[in-house]
């Protein structure tokens, strides 16, 4: 994920924020394409961790931290289609 400037953590309504250096991107991986129950399209991204270090162990909740990488690429991402048109529904009968 390029040219992200901060990362931060929210837990129990508390949250903390941690700086990037200039040009720091956050590696990530984003999904497929899914489904939803209700038939709405969406994709995860998931975020890649490694073990907090230094302050972090302290001022974060977790003991894990995101994984920061330098001078990341521009990543252009595809157009996301429209929703479709919801379908009509019957009225009442009666």
């Amino acid at each position: 994920m390029p040219k992200v400037g901060k990362w931060g953590e929210v837990d129990g309504g508390k949250s903390e924020w941690e700086d990037l250096p200039e040009g720091a991107g956050v590696r990530a991986i984003l999904m497929p394409v899914q489904q939803s129950k209700t038939g709405e399209s969406y994709r995860l991204l998931k975020v890649i961790t490694c073990p907090a270090e230094g302050e972090q162990l302290g001022r974060f909740q977790n003991d894990r931290a995101v994984e920061v990488a330098q001078d990341v690429p521009d990543v252009i991402l595809p157009e996301r289609e429209p929703p479709p048109a919801p379908k009509a529904t019957q009225g009442e009968l009666f």
